[in-house]
């Protein structure tokens, strides 16, 4: 995939910007396999680095995207997504955090389902159908209420957004190229959601997939393995592609 004319300055930004996006990559995978109990606030801070750097180059991607609009939807959930890193990652303050990426879901969403038919009347069923009935049974759990509260309303509108990115294979308004990077990422997105909720499912410590190697353990390094990869391959689906 060629960004750039040989030699530009745009060129050379945008593989600096990629070159410390791999290198951070396997810095804070390497710290989470090997020292993540002694240093895991250095793979917090390479973490959070690692997805300013993914908003950084949604900005390099501004003049060669599919249009301003799309390029604008990117950069918007990128932006918003860093905010949301930062409360989940470095404050610890999850509920912000869940909000903040609940907004970028919703974006994902109306990007991705703009040529499908009926698609925020469907929206709205989701909600209703998922939400609505586990906020009704809510007082039966012995959890951080709010948190749970959005958590569920994340996960509604997180399994609507992965059906709309799989939707786009089917319509002609994202090329094949796009919609296969928007269908990809979305599913690795989902995944690392799903590290998340395996990491702090109960009793996930006394579970073991390896010789030493539990559960819980397993998808915490899993949330940040596959979740930088879906922010890239999302950021460079706005990128117009030239004709083969």
């Amino acid at each position: 995939m060629k960004l750039y004319k040989n030699g530009s300055f745009a060129q050379l930004l945008f593989l600096f910007i990629c070159s410390l996006l791999l290198a951070s990559y396997f810095t804070y995978i390497y710290i989470d396999i090997f020292y993540r109990e002694t240093y895991e606030h250095y793979s917090c801070l390479f973490k959070y680095f690692s997805s300013i750097l993914c908003f950084i180059l949604s900005l390099l991607l501004k003049d060669r995207s599919i249009n301003k609009r799309d390029i604008l939807s990117i950069q918007l959930t990128l932006l918003i997504s860093t905010v949301g890193d930062y409360y989940n990652v470095i404050a610890h303050k999850y509920i912000i955090g869940v909000l903040m990426f609940c907004l970028v879901q919703i974006i994902y969403t109306y990007r991705h389902c703009r040529k499908i038919k009926n698609a925020i009347c469907t929206d709205i069923i989701t909600f209703s159908v998922i939400f609505i009935p586990v906020l009704l049974l809510i007082k039966t759990f012995y959890i951080d209420r709010p948190l749970y509260i959005f958590c569920i309303y994340y996960a509604s509108i997180l399994i609507t957004s992965l059906w709309y990115s799989l939707k786009t294979l089917n319509t002609d308004y994202f090329p094949t190229r796009n919609s296969l990077l928007i269908a990809l990422g979305m599913i690795l997105f989902f995944a690392s959601d799903f590290s998340i909720l395996l990491f702090n499912f109960p009793n996930m410590n006394n579970v073991y997939i390896f010789n030493s190697v539990t559960v819980s353990t397993f998808s915490g390094i899993m949330i940040w393995a596959l979740y930088l990869p879906s922010q890239l391959l999302l950021c460079l689906s706005s990128y117009k592609f030239r004709e083969s």
